[in-house]
């Protein structure tokens, strides 16, 4: 798991992003009859679910995604990152982005289990992790 965080403020950007509402319903079902209307634009890929779709078990995180509006020239937005998140530490991920981090002088943390033994995780860091929200 990666987490890539921005802060969007620019109200050009909304022309060019769509923020969508991460569906609880695990992984979206694509049939292979379904493939023909994707490549010939009949069918938007957000539609199915795909980028949108997680298992139920991540539905406390309320996620909220950013993605590049449908028929834009790139995929790709003009944004820095704010921040990234990996999964547990010392999983797969972390040192390929905590590398980036240290590079770009971008924030970094990781999950961990959450302290009161509920369900989920919360996130930790070896620097001061969410400091640039309360400038």
């Amino acid at each position: 798991m990666v987490s890539i965080c921005y802060e969007v403020t620019s109200k050009g950007l909304f022309k060019k992003i769509q923020l969508c509402d991460v569906w609880y319903k695990g992984m979206p079902k694509i049939k292979h009859k379904d493939l023909p209307d994707f490549m010939d634009g009949n069918c938007c890929f957000l539609s199915k679910g795909i980028l949108r779709s997680k298992d139920p078990c991540w539905e406390y995180e309320n996620e909220i995604r950013l993605i590049a509006k449908d028929g834009m020239e790139s995929p790709f937005i003009d944004l820095e990152p704010k921040a990234i998140i990996v999964g547990i530490k010392d999983s797969p991920e972390w040192a390929v982005f905590s590398a980036v981090s240290n590079q770009f002088n971008i924030p970094f943390g990781y999950l961990e289990n959450r302290p009161d033994g509920m369900p989920g995780y919360v996130v930790k860091s070896e620097k001061s992790f969410f400091d640039y929200l309360t400038k």
